[in-house]
């Protein structure tokens, strides 16, 4: 009897396993020549085809047992290569001291007669922020305006937006809990409301736009930039930072732009002070100043040079902002355990650019290097080092206790020499030997743009009161409203 004329053809239906005692209707089944057991669940086998060769032998004289084994033969040889390719054997041996000779750098980090005559803080904004900048936002406000509501034009002028630029650099220092209150009576502030009209502000800061939205294309098309709203605004200023020469010691890494909005690229980063923002990687100098960036926007932030491999979302970054660093100078490079690859390294090692940084273990493959347990042992300072050579480019892997286990690789230094050391920007490179603090010279620039377009005369009688301001406590001594450029630290040592 045929189990599917009766329980159906299904393919859900499975056969239920007899329990030893077969009946005499079991005995007869298997002479039934339409019972197959298991038929609903034989599988067809497939045919091996293999395709006719140039040559003029025929089927018969292919022998089975050679197919398969030169096909095994193939798989080995594949995964031999492959295991050739990855394997990197590290020596417990130590690269070359470090000696300047041999890494001479080459390149030049004076900075033109441009940006030497540049002595206020006010000139070092304008050369950053410039006048070009502010017409095309002057521009695209006006156009935001009048694509808003025809019949009422914002009429914003080159002097709004610089007084309004002003105003937000001086709100950012002295700060209170509503913008509206900076125009109130009892505890409004005289460089703000002396300045510009509270309505005034708004309509500037309602209709404040950088792009065009005509030219905006939507997400999901060819051409889609979640920075578009800024876009003009980040080239114009990235464009002015190169101009700056790099100084020899360059690091990248990434900071966070706080903000409270809200918008797609916002990024959480609970290791960084302002732990909510838009994350920037930064490519910087030893004096903090600020080279080259990128803001990351996802996706479309995943590109790397055309002249460069695909090291991964991390070594991308390194490579990206490293594309204007002149090559072969022996610039030097340093980043952190989030960038650091053995294959970042040999990329810029042979494109004349010395790597240093932390590492990874998981990164570096059969390193085999102790345990933090192994090296607390040792005590505080032990290190070990190792080497490998990964496409003729020697790289060090060097673990160092020091409260934790701290592991660097590089292509250019290793474990020694050793030694014991203790330990604004374009401002600080142009001024070495003088001091200005962050508070000072944001308020220099403010009072420069809140000027922006009035006649200032010498006012007769007593000069105004600054009670009720943040800044009245000093309005007998040096204060940093009247005169923010000339607070300067003295108190530094001399050099003998």
């Amino acid at each position: 009897m045929d189990p599917s004329l009766f329980y159906g053809s299904s393919k859900h239906v499975n056969t239920i396993p007899g329990d030893g005692v077969l009946s005499d209707d079991d005995l007869d089944s298997d002479s039934d020549p339409n019972y197959e057991p298991n038929s609903h669940r034989a599988r067809p086998k497939k045919n091996i085809i293999i395709p006719e060769s140039e040559s003029d032998c025929s089927d018969n004289d292919i022998n089975p047992q050679i197919l398969q084994a030169s096909s095994t033969s193939k798989k080995k040889t594949k995964t031999t290569k492959k295991n050739k390719k990855d394997k990197v054997t590290w020596k417990n041996e130590k690269i070359e001291p470090f000696d300047e000779k041999n890494f001479k750098f080459t390149g030049s980090s004076d900075l033109p007669d441009e940006i030497k005559k540049l002595e206020t803080p006010q000139e070092l904004f304008k050369f950053l922020f410039t006048d070009n900048l502010i017409e095309i936002i002057v521009h695209q406000s006006n156009l935001k305006s009048v694509q808003t509501n025809v019949s009422k034009p914002a009429n914003i002028t080159r002097e709004d937006i610089e007084q309004f630029i002003g105003i937000v650099i001086f709100m950012s220092c002295v700060k209170l809990p509503s913008t509206r209150m900076y125009w109130s009576k009892h505890i409004g502030q005289s460089q703000v409301y002396e300045t510009m009209t509270c309505n005034r502000f708004e309509a500037v800061k309602n209709n404040l736009h950088f792009n065009n939205n005509d030219n905006f294309k939507p997400r999901g098309t060819d051409g889609h930039d979640k920075l578009f709203k800024i876009r003009p605004v980040l080239d114009e200023i990235r464009e002015r930072l190169l101009l700056v020469p790099k100084e020899e010691f360059l690091a990248v890494d990434e900071q966070i732009i706080p903000t409270k909005c809200r918008h797609e690229i916002k990024q959480y980063n609970p290791a960084k002070p302002h732990k909510w923002g838009f994350k920037n990687q930064v490519l910087s100098g030893v004096s903090g100043f600020s080279y080259d960036f990128d803001i990351f926007a996802g996706e479309q932030s995943d590109s790397f040079p055309s002249d460069a491999p695909n090291l991964g979302v991390s070594s991308n970054v390194v490579t990206r902002l490293t594309s204007t660093v002149p090559k072969h100078q022996n610039y030097k490079i340093c980043f952190d355990n989030w960038f650091n690859s053995p294959n970042l390294q040999v990329y810029l090692f042979q494109n004349g650019l010395l790597p240093l940084g932390t590492v990874r273990l998981n990164r570096v493959p059969n390193s085999d290097m102790p345990t933090e347990k192994e090296l607390k042992k040792n005590g505080r300072g032990s290190m070990v080092e190792k080497t490998a050579v990964i496409d003729n480019v020697k790289l060090s892997l060097v673990s160092w206790f020091d409260n934790k286990t701290v592991n660097m690789l590089s292509a250019y230094v290793g474990s020694e020499p050793t030694t014991t050391k203790k330990s604004w920007l374009l401002w600080r490179r142009i001024n070495v030997n003088e001091y200005l603090p962050l508070f000072d010279f944001k308020l220099a620039i403010s009072e420069h743009m809140r000027k922006a377009g009035k006649v200032v005369g010498k006012k007769r009688g007593r000069p105004a009161s600054l009670l009720g301001t943040p800044t009245s406590s000093r309005a007998n001594s040096t204060s940093r409203v009247n005169s923010p450029v000339m607070a300067k630290n003295f108190d530094t040592p001399k050099k003998t």
